[in-house]
């Protein structure tokens, strides 16, 4: 069983409140998974100076290998605030860099090939949809400590969303993360999957399951909750709000 590591869904927590206006934006959208193409928005406000550099990473945390993501991207696109295109050129094979001469709001739109099976690499058919996110959202250069709003669009017949990330109040399908590292540490999985709870000290912990099939459900979560317990002890706190095992099925690995 692959298993990917991220936070409890949104559903039944907390809602947090938006984010200030500059940060930046995402929308992921799947019109047509059977393409294997996510299709991505990214809204920039606030912006400085001539040029705006956009960044994708080469590796995803606690993955020991370098993964070459932006090999991905397709199609990117530049307008200002006003939907008048924008030049851009690309200044290494990570960095897009956005001639926006001097305009302070920038949208960016661009696909991400999504049709590996890891579980470090983004995954899109008309049964589910994986995000691993250091594959999918770009980052503007010098600015990973910037919070971070993404919203999901999913294609009719996915019905649940499972993320680490915290629901905005009033969005409905929009997350937040406190900036860039927080998102990139947080898997996007969306489809009809199964899911299982318990709790540990008043935590609440879920357990995503894509295509479960016939297995002893109480034994897993007893086991889960036996493992957290055991590394709680160790280092006597629990340093998160909520937190969600993610069983991908043919994943080929742990994250």
């Amino acid at each position: 069983i692959a298993l990917s590591i991220t936070a409890v869904p949104a559903f039944g927590l907390p809602a947090i409140a938006e984010e200030p206006r500059d940060s930046p934006a995402f929308t992921v959208s799947m019109a047509r998974p059977s393409t294997h193409y996510l299709h991505v928005a990214m809204v920039c406000r606030g912006v400085e100076g001539q040029t705006l550099d956009l960044k994708m990473p080469a590796w995803t945390p606690g993955y020991y290998k370098i993964m070459d993501y932006a090999r991905n991207v397709v199609d990117l696109r530049a307008e200002d605030g006003r939907g008048q295109a924008l030049a851009w050129e690309k200044t290494d094979k990570n960095t897009w860099r956005i001639l926006c001469k001097g305009e302070d709001s920038v949208r960016v739109s661009y696909d991400v090939y999504a049709y590996a099976q890891t579980v470090a690499d983004s995954f899109l058919d008309d049964s589910r949809a994986f995000l691993s996110p250091t594959g999918v959202f770009l980052y503007p250069a010098g600015q990973l400590r910037r919070p971070v709003t993404v919203t999901v669009e999913p294609h009719p017949g996915l019905s649940r969303i499972s993320t680490g990330l915290d629901p905005v109040e009033g969005r409905p399908n929009t997350f937040r993360a406190a900036d860039f590292d927080v998102l990139y540490d947080c898997p996007i999985l969306i489809g009809n999957q199964e899911v299982l709870a318990f709790e540990v000290r008043g935590i609440p912990h879920r357990v995503s399951i894509v295509d479960p099939g016939e297995f002893d459900r109480e034994k897993l979560t007893k086991i889960l909750q036996r493992m957290v317990e055991a590394a709680i002890s160790v280092i006597d706190e629990v340093p998160y709000r909520h937190y969600d095992f993610l069983l991908l099925g043919e994943g080929r690995g742990g994250l």
